[in-house]
């Protein structure tokens, strides 16, 4: 059993062909992937990123879920909805682990989390895109409470110290 570490997919032609064959329902399920355009030029590049985007919304599956897929390219992220980075070394560190043995335990842990991507991977991505959007939101709505709440903790305690020295 493979850990989710990148899985780097060096990309030398813009031949629909070509594209096509790295593009599989799988894709995504055990590890997260790295696209690297960089040898393509400028133009083949554009075109390989709108390739890769239609597909996922042509196979009605997820780039997000249950593991990210990034592009390495010499364009920004205007142009399309996945993450498109730079450089290779720019991709978020979470998944840039080494490539170690595995433990029995790890293994069942390993296992048991690839039965919850295969139900995350029959579910639907744009639904779970809202859902975790709206999830997100609801925690940020609790941070900035918390936040103000200890500001007023703050001003309390200030106000009790300010007190006790003039009481």
């Amino acid at each position: 059993m493979n850990l989710p570490i990148y899985q780097i997919i060096h990309i030398k032609s813009a031949q629909l062909e070509d594209i096509a064959a790295l593009l599989h329902e799988d894709l995504n399920l055990r590890r997260p992937v790295a696209y690297v355009l960089k040898t393509l030029n400028l133009d083949e590049q554009r075109e390989v990123i709108g390739v890769i985007g239609n597909w996922f919304e042509t196979h009605q599956a997820s780039w997000r879920y249950p593991y990210p897929v990034f592009i390495v390219s010499d364009y920004s992220d205007a142009i399309a909805n996945m993450p498109i980075f730079s450089e290779v070394a720019h991709l978020p560190r979470f998944y840039n682990q080494k490539d170690v043995k595995v433990t029995v335990k790890e293994t069942q842990i390993l296992e048991r989390n690839r039965l919850l991507q295969q139900e995350i991977k029959n579910a639907d991505g744009h639904l779970m895109a809202e859902v975790v959007q709206e999830y997100g939101i609801n925690h940020k709505k609790i941070w900035y409470l918390v936040k103000e709440a200890s500001f007023y903790e703050y001003l309390l305690k200030k106000l009790r110290a300010k007190e006790g020295t003039n009481g």
